[in-house]
């Protein structure tokens, strides 16, 4: 079947996948907290609010997108739990949005089901963390691709915004050029697909873009750190089972991501029983050595949401073959059973993860009950009484401290940071009049002329002890 026939899939399976869509909308609702009270989700929406302004971290220019909603929702005066209603929903609403354009203007029903499959077959703690840059990438690069590869004829004008769209995707995080150099060869891979000059030239311009991105502009601190880590996770490949990332990744495997080897299995058999070894080679090289990359640059195993951000480029490598080359040779009837398992399977995960999160926010809300009802407001906690397996990051906390009391309504804002001997913010630890954070303070005086937040308490922070 070459990519220029119209997908015979049968209704149920575009029905199917909107209605996953629409039910993770509504979970987006449910877990408003969970997904908003997050280590970087409240940090950036504390700046948004600060700032009326978009929050854009470590050159990550893409992120605005998800920005705009709550933005919108702070400019017109709206509620702090809107606000965070509005944040948490432009998360799932991006994918949507990208499906039904994939599915409508784009007629391509296969480039939709891989945006649903992108969001669903490793998905399990990154629907609470929700703002990965890096996903957010790759929907831009699934967006244009859609696009691409159905085109019989050049392109031409449409280049006025696919250029600008591959320039927002590639830049928006560094490691969303391994999906597009990957898509851009599958499609010219093998015997049932043709080659087109639109895909060639999307695939070079998108290697164009990352070197002129490497030559003129500075690399952000932030990433120079995490390519230094990454520079001889391939010299050390031979350690791969040794790493405490690998085995994390394969533990999860069996606990939260249950299709990923037997979908892996499937794909492998499937190349080598229809002879199309090319194939099979980009299917192994890109998953086999893009795990080889994330687990040797964070081999200690790092913060499990964090980790499976990065997982989930292996998502795009899984569907391109199973929509493009696999689905296409099953009867309607196996396909739709084979695409409801995965997304069922996706909402299991999803909600029996909520449980975890909930406690995580039920931690945060018992820390903040406890010391503003015997009077405190500001508190230092020893990070010896943190548990580190509920709260995951300590940065986070004063944001989203900050953040929960005033969705309570509470009469004074609250902030809890951790403690450590270390720590940043000691310098201004005597100051009565300022918020600290885990790097620093900022004055009351640019926090109290915002309507969301009332640093009133002019007491200093009350520093707990270990035996308290």
């Amino acid at each position: 079947m070459s990519l220029s026939e119209p997908d015979r899939s049968p209704a149920y399976s575009v029905f199917i996948s909107s209605f996953y869509l629409l039910i993770l909308l509504f979970l987006s609702i449910y877990f408003f907290r969970e997904r908003t009270i997050m280590p970087d989700t409240s940090f950036q929406l504390f700046e948004l609010l600060r700032n009326d302004h978009f929050s854009i971290q470590t050159g990550r220019y893409g992120a605005f997108i998800n920005q705009v909603l709550p933005l919108a929702v702070a400019r017109s005066g709206g509620h702090l739990k809107a606000i965070l209603i509005s944040y948490s929903l432009t998360f799932t609403l991006l994918p949507l949005a990208i499906f039904l354009v994939q599915l409508g203007p784009f007629k391509n029903p296969k480039m939709a089901l891989v945006v649903v499959l992108f969001s669903s077959l490793l998905v399990v703690h990154t629907f609470f963390w929700v703002q990965s840059e890096l996903i957010t990438a790759c929907l831009y690069l699934l967006l244009g691709w859609g696009f691409v590869h159905t085109r019989n004829e050049p392109i031409q004008w449409h280049w006025l915004w696919l250029l600008p769209l591959l320039v927002l995707g590639l830049i928006t995080h560094p490691l969303a050029l391994i999906p597009h150099i990957y898509i851009g060869i599958f499609f010219l891979t093998g015997t049932k697909n043709r080659l087109r000059s639109g895909v060639w030239y999307f695939t070079l311009a998108g290697l164009l873009i990352v070197l002129m991105k490497w030559s003129l502009l500075t690399i952000h601190a932030y990433d120079a750190t995490a390519a230094g880590l990454s520079q001889n996770a391939f010299l050390r490949f031979y350690r791969f089972f040794e790493w405490q990332s690998t085995r994390q990744f394969l533990s999860n495997c069996l606990r939260l991501y249950l299709p990923f080897f037997p979908l892996f299995g499937w794909i492998i058999y499937y190349y080598w029983r229809s002879g199309e070894k090319a194939k099979l080679a980009l299917f192994l090289s890109a998953t086999l050595g893009y795990l080889v990359l994330v687990n040797g640059t964070y081999s200690w195993g790092g913060v499990i949401f964090h980790m499976e951000a990065f997982y989930q480029i292996l998502a795009v490598f899984l569907a391109l073959p199973l929509v493009f080359d696999i689905f296409p040779t099953l009867t309607g009837r196996w396909r739709s059973v084979a695409i409801s398992l995965l997304l069922v399977h996706s909402l299991f995960q999803i909600a029996n993860t909520g449980r975890f999160y909930k406690q995580r926010n039920r931690w945060i809300s018992d820390v903040m009950n406890t010391y503003q009802s015997a009077g405190y407001n500001k508190v230092l906690l020893p990070v010896e009484t943190v548990p580190m397996d509920t709260l995951l990051l300590e940065w986070g906390l004063p944001y989203e401290t900050a953040l929960l009391s005033e969705l309570k309504k509470n009469q004074n804002t609250f902030s809890a940071v951790v403690n450590r001997p270390d720590a940043p913010f000691k310098p201004w630890k005597m100051d009565k009049h300022v918020y600290l954070h885990t790097f620093g303070a900022i004055p009351y005086s640019e926090l109290n002329r915002l309507p969301y937040f009332n640093f009133r308490d002019t007491a200093l922070y009350l520093e707990v002890r270990a035996a308290e």
